[in-house]
């Protein structure tokens, strides 16, 4: 949180979840063990985004299948970066998804996320928030902006530290994001 003189870095095990800050190695001095990576960038934007992500990835169209989504299993969580969306499955009712083509860079540094989603019809929408990749196979995600929610219902697969998927559900629809560490 910023403004008392200085940055202070939310720690994964604090229990509280405030604005994500700007922190970079000049703020090393400023954390602890279990505090957030001192060589991470979180891209902040001043003009109300809730960060300035760049973004990495192409426009994508869904895919809809017909077939059951497979189980999420867990694995290995990420290592920390930028990663870009290379698919996205639709199971269930497709009508449901009004996304249209989409593209999306995911960054993610000490379980503290940062993305942005670009959409075909011009549409942008940023998060940040804190997403815990736990060993059974549960990604909780907490977003701390735009909203201050916890979506508890992610779950994902992880074969490899560079490549994952997560998967969601809504009423009637199960979407599979599958991410790749970018180049």
């Amino acid at each position: 949180m910023q403004g008392d003189g200085g940055d202070v870095a939310p720690t994964r095990d604090s229990g509280q979840l405030g604005d994500v800050v700007l922190l970079d190695a000049g703020d090393a001095a400023d954390t602890s063990p279990g505090d957030v990576n001192p060589g991470c960038q979180f891209l902040l934007d001043a003009g109300g985004a809730c960060n300035d992500l760049p973004q990495l990835g192409t426009l994508m169209n869904p895919t809809c299948s017909t077939a059951t989504a497979p189980m999420p299993t867990g694995g290995p969580a990420p290592v920390d970066g930028r990663y870009i969306v290379i698919g996205i499955t639709l199971y269930g009712d497709c009508s449901q998804w009004n996304g249209g083509a989409t593209s999306e860079t995911f960054y993610l540094c000490n379980s503290v996320v940062q993305t942005r989603s670009d959409h075909a019809d011009g549409s942008s929408d940023t998060l940040s928030g804190i997403q815990y990749f736990m060993a059974s196979n549960v990604a909780p995600l907490t977003e701390t902006c735009p909203n201050k929610l916890t979506l508890s219902n992610i779950t994902y697969t992880s074969t490899s530290p560079t490549t994952f998927s997560t998967f969601f559900g809504l009423p009637t629809i199960i979407i599979q994001v599958d991410y790749q560490l970018a180049p």
